[in-house]
């Protein structure tokens, strides 16, 4: 929108610096982005006509043969049976991420036990060399 906008200089008042007498004032340039050879006209009812043949018209492959009714009555049979094993696979994620997270557990106390035997130990062996010095 800036590049449409043109300072014009106001020539009573081009040295002045008062508000109420301006500089210049803004004006919109006449030239049209839009090339002459697009059409400018609304193409609302070419639309509104195109989306009504769509809706009107069938699917591009249409079913030879209806699916059959036990097929259809079977699908929420099949949605349930589904839906309780993606329930018992989550049970079992659970229930073996939970023992790979204990074993991490348990391994990593394990190391930090060790680690504070190891430094007890060593204390307790300066100490009794130092102790032995003094006697």
């Amino acid at each position: 929108m800036e590049e449409h906008k043109r300072k014009v200089p106001e020539f009573n008042s081009m040295f002045s610096n008062l508000p109420h007498h301006p500089r210049f004032t803004l004006r919109l340039e006449a030239t049209d982005p839009v090339p002459a050879f697009i059409d400018r006209r609304w193409r609302g009812y070419a639309e509104q006509k195109r989306q009504a043949l769509q809706r009107l018209t069938g699917p591009l492959i249409p079913f030879a043969q209806q699916i059959p009714p036990d097929v259809v009555f079977a699908l929420p049979k099949l949605q349930e049976a589904r839906l309780t094993l993606l329930v018992q696979l989550l049970r079992q994620r659970e229930e073996k991420q939970e023992e790979v997270k204990m074993d991490r557990l348990d391994v990593s106390f394990s190391q930090h036990q060790q680690e504070k035997e190891a430094r007890l130990k060593k204390i307790r062996n300066d100490y009794v060399i130092c102790e032995a010095k003094v006697r």
